[in-house]
């Protein structure tokens, strides 16, 4: 099998980015400032058709710790 055959199609490449598009719109609906990234082999260019798609989600949670009761606890 050529190294050609093994690479992702257009439409493969095509096809992931909509899933990732999705996944952070869905993600959007419970954390608003959510973001997701792909890395890995799709990412580099390394991947053939039938790699998996690794995904980072990045939320930003608006936690706030509270600086008087965490001195006090020492």
């Amino acid at each position: 099998m050529a190294v050609e055959e093994c690479k992702p199609t257009k439409e493969g490449i095509e096809e992931r980015e909509t899933i990732l598009n999705y996944l952070e719109m869905e993600f959007r609906k419970t954390y608003p400032n959510s973001r997701l990234c792909a890395y890995g082999s799709f990412y580099n260019g390394f991947g053939l058709q039938h790699s998996d798609l690794d995904i980072c989600v990045l939320l930003e949670l608006n936690v706030c710790i509270r600086f008087w009761s965490f001195l006090s606890i020492i």
